[in-house]
């Protein structure tokens, strides 16, 4: 399976060969790590585009909840 972005490909490549990281390295197998290593970078974006971290099914994140950075429950 091909990395998505250049990042992720630089990540599992130093996973693969043991290169201590400030980010945890992802839990795959050596050959996973490999698989994802090999891809070529050509053309592949620098980053992938960041996720809604909402879950699911629940209404957005008003003005007022990002900048106090929590939801009020209830």
């Amino acid at each position: 399976m091909p990395a998505k972005s250049k990042a992720f490909r630089r990540l599992a490549a130093m996973c693969e060969h043991g290169v201590p990281t400030n980010t945890p390295c992802p839990k795959m197998t050596k050959a996973q790590l490999h698989d994802f290593a090999a891809t070529p970078e050509k053309g592949l974006p620098e980053h992938t585009k960041a996720r809604d971290r909402s879950t699911k099914g629940s209404p957005a994140f008003t003005d007022q909840e990002l900048t106090q950075g929590f939801r009020r429950l209830g």
